[in-house]
C-alpha cells in the first residue's frame, strides 16, 4: 500500500513509504511524517500569495497538517468523524469521548487527533473534483505494465519497490509535462 500527494495539475509531489498489509489511511499518513516533509519542501516557496491546502476523503479529517495549511475533506467526513457547524468547519463530536464512530472503544489511532480546529479544517462537496485529480494520477501510475508483473514485483523488496514507484511517478510527471496534461 502507498499513497501520493499531487498538486492541482496532477504532478506527483510526494510518494509515501510502501508497506504490505492493511493500515488506515490517516495512520499511514501520520507515520510517514508527510506534514513535516511538505512543510520543509514548501518552506522557502512564495506562499504569501497562496493559501497552501490539502484535500482528501473521509479517511483524512484528523491527519497531521503542515503548519498554517488548510484541509478540505468530503462531506462524508462529517457523517463518519465529526459533526459540523453552520459554516462547514470540522468540529469534533465530544458527546462520547471513549467510543469511536462504529460504537467500539476507541483505539490509539482514534484518539490521536491532530490540530482539529475550526479554522483550518473544512468539509465541502467541491473537493470531489480535486480528488479526481489524485485518482487520475493513481490511474496513470497503474498503467505502467511493470506494475502488473506479479512475478517480478514479488521479488522486489520494500525499499526497492518504493524506488521503482518513484521512477514510475517521475515518468508519469514527465509524460504529463510532455503532453501538457492537466486534470
Amino acid at each position: 500500500m502507498f499513497f501520493i500527494v499531487v498538486d492541482p495539475m496532477g504532478h506527483i509531489v510526494y510518494l509515501s513509504n510502501v508497506e504490505a498489509g492493511h493500515k488506515h489511511d490517516a495512520t499511514h499518513w501520520n507515520e510517514c511524517n508527510v506534514a513535516k516533509s511538505l512543510e520543509e519542501f514548501y518552506e522557502d516557496k512564495e506562499h504569501d500569495k497562496w493559501k497552501l491546502s490539502l484535500g482528501g476523503d473521509k479517511a483524512y479529517p484528523r491527519i497531521e497538517l503542515p503548519k498554517d495549511w488548510d484541509l478540505y475533506v468530503t462531506m462524508t467526513a462529517e457523517e463518519d468523524n465529526t459533526k459540523g457547524d453552520k459554516d462547514n468547519h470540522m468540529v469534533l463530536d465530544t458527546n462520547n469521548d471513549n467510543v469511536n464512530d462504529m460504537g467500539s472503544e476507541k483505539t490509539h489511532d482514534d484518539m490521536s487527533d491532530h490540530d482539529v480546529s475550526n479554522d483550518n479544517r473544512h468539509r465541502t462537496p467541491e473537493i470531489a473534483k480535486w480528488r479526481a485529480v489524485v485518482e487520475r494520477s493513481i490511474g496513470s501510475i497503474k498503467r505502467w505494465k511493470i506494475l502488473d508483473n506479479v512475478a517480478f514485483l514479488s521479488r522486489v523488496k520494500g525499499p526497492n519497490l518504493r524506488k521503482l514507484l518513484c521512477v514510475v511517478c517521475a515518468l508519469v510527471n514527465h509524460e504529463r509535462e510532455l503532453n501538457q496534461l492537466s486534470w
